[in-house]
């Protein structure tokens, strides 16, 4: 039982450090609302969205 829950939090942590690899890798280039880090000030400009 003890083994489970050892294992259980080291796969939290493994997918987390995968999908910021992806994420690291192929970020969203287009300033869709459901497309990366969305607020006011990021969707002035390319520029800001790149910087974000």
């Amino acid at each position: 039982m003890q083994y489970g829950s050892l294992i259980l939090n080291l796969i939290c942590p493994a997918v987390l450090f995968m999908v910021a690899h992806i994420m690291q890798k192929y970020p969203a280039t287009d300033m869709a609302k459901q497309n990366g880090y969305n607020t006011p000030i990021s969707r002035l400009s390319q520029r800001h969205w790149d910087y974000a």
